[in-house]
């Protein structure tokens, strides 16, 4: 398994893995209703609309949008010819959706008629292996691999706010209230980088990943941050005032 995500409801898992497509398990009976086979790929990202009307995955040079709850394939937004997509994000109204992937586009879709609103590259781009709205969907963060940066850019015209060189990132998220953006991935550190958003500066390199492992997913709820990586743990952090973060005592 390499992605997953609860409907709004509560009702379904839907999880998504290498070569073996997406399945949708119903949480009430722990049945598997569904399972898409037909992507033929790994399946590395997905995402359900926060308003539960869409369902997103990965697959080849596209992403598959699903309706929610009948799980009908309604749209596949293209992206060229390189690989998979791998990750994807919809706005909490579920009127745009954000996806990126091998392309090394950052592509902004209208979910009313599926109409492509923008086009963000970087001037060395590579593999994307993460993309999230800022909580106020004002600004879109992208993590690289190859091209080892971070980029932001402001969702209305995907004009190009920030780049960050870096290292090979797997995960950015937003802090809940959209303050600071978090980055994490292959510095054989096991250190987050939290840049605070009103003036893009490194504010925290707090150490989240034991043995100078690397970091491959974050999440965000409230003011909890969830980290996992290479060490195999998951671990819960809070995000404190100074805009860095502390190991949750929880």
């Amino acid at each position: 398994v390499e992605c997953g995500a609860f409907t709004p409801d509560g009702r379904h898992l839907v999880l998504g893995g290498n070569l073996n497509g997406v399945k949708i398990f119903d949480l009430t009976h722990g049945s598997l209703v569904r399972h898409i086979q037909d992507v033929q790929a790994e399946v590395d990202g997905l995402a359900v609309s926060p308003d539960g009307r869409f369902l997103a995955h990965a697959a080849p040079h596209a992403c598959q949008v699903l309706r929610v709850p009948d799980w009908t394939a309604i749209q596949r937004v293209n992206h060229g010819s390189q690989g998979v997509v791998n990750s994807m994000e919809f706005t909490p109204d579920g009127s745009l959706m954000v996806s990126g992937g091998n392309f090394g586009h950052v592509l902004l879709t209208r979910t009313a008629d599926w109409e492509q609103l923008g086009d963000g590259l970087v001037p060395k781009t590579s593999s994307i292996k993460s993309v999230r709205f800022s909580p106020d969907t004002r600004f879109i963060a992208a993590g690289y691999g190859g091209a080892d940066c971070v980029a932001v850019w402001r969702a209305k015209d995907m004009a190009l706010v920030k780049h960050l060189p870096l290292f090979y990132i797997e995960a950015v998220a937003w802090t809940s209230d959209g303050r600071y953006l978090m980055a994490g991935g292959r510095d054989e550190r096991g250190r987050l980088r939290v840049f605070r958003a009103a003036d893009w500066q490194l504010v925290g390199e707090p150490e989240v990943q034991a043995d100078r492992s690397n970091i491959e997913y974050i999440d965000t709820f409230g003011e909890l941050v969830a980290i996992a990586g290479e060490d195999a743990h998951v671990r819960l952090f809070r995000v404190a005032s100074s805009g860095t973060t502390k190991k949750d005592k929880l």
